[in-house]
C-alpha cells in the first residue's frame, strides 16, 4: 500500500508537506502552487489512498454514519436507504449498515458496535429503538430517528392528516364502514397512523365505523385479515403501508372478488408497487426524498457542532388510483 512517506520521497518533499496538500490546506500551509500540483500528480499516479483508520485516529472522525434498519425485504426500505446513501455521499460520508431482521437484541448489538468509534453519527430506521434506548446505551454521537422526533431535530410526518384524506375520499364515495390494518401493536412507528385513524373515526360527521386489525407490515398480513374485515362489513380497507394494502387486493383476486367493485382499498407510502399492482393502489404519498434529505442534513449539522434544524411537519398527498370506487349498492 502506498503511504504518505512514499509520495513524499517521490516528490522530494517532507511527509508533513504531502499531508498538508492532500488535506486541502496548501494555501493555509503556504505551499506553492507548483509543489501542490506536483504532489497531487504523483499521488494520483501512485494511486495513493488515505488510511481510513489512521485518519480517524488523527482527526477523531470516521466519515461513516451507522444506519440501523429492520429489514430489506420491503422494496420501499431499500429505496429509502439508497436516498439516504446518496445524500450522505454528497456530504462526504459513507453508510455502515446494521440490519436487525426485526430482532431488538440484534439492533442493540449493532448500536453497541457503532459506539466503539466506528461512526460519527447514527441514523435510526429501526422502529423498536427510540431515544430512551439510545440514552440507556450511552450514545454520545449525534443521532436522528427517521420520521420521528429526535434530540436536536424534530421532523414529524402528519399521519393523521393522511388518514383523514383517505377516509374523506372514501366517505365521499359513500363508504361508511372502514377496515384499518395497522402495523404491530408494539411497534412505535405504527402508533401515529393508528391514532390518526381512531381520531378520524371518532370525529367523522357521517358516523363512520372503524374496524382495526394488527399486521406486521407484510403482504401476508393483508391477506390474513381480509376475511374477518369482510365479515365485519368493511367496504373500504386501509393498509398502514402499501404492502398490506396490496395483500388485501391479492385476497380479492384469490376469492374472485372485484376491487373496487366489491370493496375499495388504499395504502400508505405511494411506493412503486402501488403503481404496478392491478388495480393500481390509491395511496398517501410520504415525501421520503425530502424526509431523507432533511434528516441527513440535520445529522451532519449536529456532527459539525451546528443546530440540527427547525421543527418540520411533513404534509401528505393522496394519490387516487383504480382501487377506489363507490360503496357497493348491496352494502
Amino acid at each position: 500500500m502506498v503511504t504518505l512517506k512514499n509520495v513524499a520521497e517521490e516528490a522530494g518533499v517532507s511527509v508533513r508537506t504531502v499531508s498538508v496538500v492532500l488535506n486541502g490546506k496548501a494555501t493555509e500551509g503556504r505551499i506553492s502552487k507548483a509543489i501542490e500540483a506536483r504532489i497531487l500528480k504523483i499521488a494520483a499516479e501512485m494511486d495513493y489512498r488515505p488510511n481510513a483508520m489512521a485518519r480517524a485516529t488523527r482527526t477523531r472522525r470516521t466519515l461513516q454514519i451507522g444506519v440501523l434498519v429492520r429489514e430489506l425485504s420491503n422494496p420501499n426500505t431499500g429505496r429509502n436507504i439508497e436516498m439516504i446513501g446518496q445524500y450522505l455521499q454528497q456530504r462526504g460520508y459513507k453508510i455502515l449498515l446494521g440490519l436487525s431482521n426485526g430482532r431488538v437484541e440484534v439492533a442493540r448489538a449493532y448500536l453497541s458496535d457503532f459506539l466503539r468509534g466506528m461512526v460519527d453519527g447514527i441514523l435510526n430506521m429501526e422502529p423498536a429503538l427510540g431515544t430512551a434506548d439510545f440514552r440507556k446505551a450511552g450514545v454520545r454521537v449525534p443521532y436522528v430517528h427517521l420520521q420521528r422526533r429526535s434530540p436536536g431535530f424534530n421532523l414529524r410526518i402528519d399521519w393523521e392528516d393522511g388518514v383523514r384524506q383517505i377516509v374523506n375520499h372514501f366517505a365521499g364515495l359513500g363508504h361508511r364502514t372502514f377496515g384499518f390494518i395497522s402495523g404491530p401493536a408494539k411497534d412505535p412507528s405504527s402508533h401515529a397512523r393508528l391514532r390518526g385513524f381512531e381520531r378520524v373515526m371518532k370525529n367523522h360527521p357521517a358516523g363512520a365505523v372503524g374496524c382495526v386489525r394488527y399486521g406486521d407490515w407484510s403482504l401476508e398480513a393483508g391477506l390474513a385479515h381480509m376475511p374477518e374485515l369482510r365479515r365485519e362489513g368493511c367496504t373500504a380497507v386501509i393498509g398502514a403501508n402499501d404492502m398490506m394494502a396490496i395483500g388485501a387486493i391479492r385476497w380479492a383476486h384469490m376469492c374472485g372478488l372485484s376491487v373496487p367493485g366489491d370493496f375499495s382499498v388504499a395504502g400508505f407510502d405511494d411506493t412503486l408497487s402501488a403503481r404496478l399492482i392491478w388495480p393500481s393502489l390509491t395511496s398517501v404519498n410520504v415525501p421520503m426524498p425530502r424526509v431523507a434529505e432533511l434528516s441527513v442534513e440535520a445529522l451532519v449539522n449536529m456532527i459539525e457542532g451546528k443546530p440540527g434544524g427547525p421543527a418540520v411537519l411533513m404534509p401528505m398527498t393522496l394519490c387516487v388510483r383504480d382501487s377506489s370506487g363507490p360503496c357497493p349498492a348491496s352494502a
